[in-house]
């Protein structure tokens, strides 16, 4: 996957351009094509999925904590399923409380 046209040229948190090699392309899929971005001033990241249509381009992103490589071994994991999510819902709604009275006491 070839580096993407001139969309992708700053950190959208501290408007510094982005060197070419910050820029990387984790994959695609029918969706678009995924980049993580990595400022080298503000030190900050992006995940950014470009489409392409006919006539246009858009690109939506998201400023992550993930690195270019928990951002690959990420994109090679299955998805989580819905029940997985509906799983963690109720472990978290059963034992909320538990959990804040452990997350208090920690610190």
């Amino acid at each position: 996957m070839s580096l993407p046209s001139r969309l992708i040229v700053e950190c959208p948190l501290c408007h510094a351009s982005y060197p070419e090699d910050a820029v990387k392309a984790l994959g695609e899929t029918e969706a678009g094509k995924l980049f993580h971005c990595s400022c080298g001033f503000c030190g900050r990241s992006m995940m950014a999925l470009m489409r392409e249509n006919t006539g246009y381009v858009s690109t939506i992103g998201l400023v992550t904590d993930q690195t270019v490589v928990d951002a690959v071994r990420l994109t090679e994991r299955p998805p989580i399923s819905s029940d997985e999510c509906i799983g963690a819902h109720v472990l978290l709604e059963e034992q909320s409380r538990d959990l804040i009275e452990r997350l208090s006491s920690a610190g």
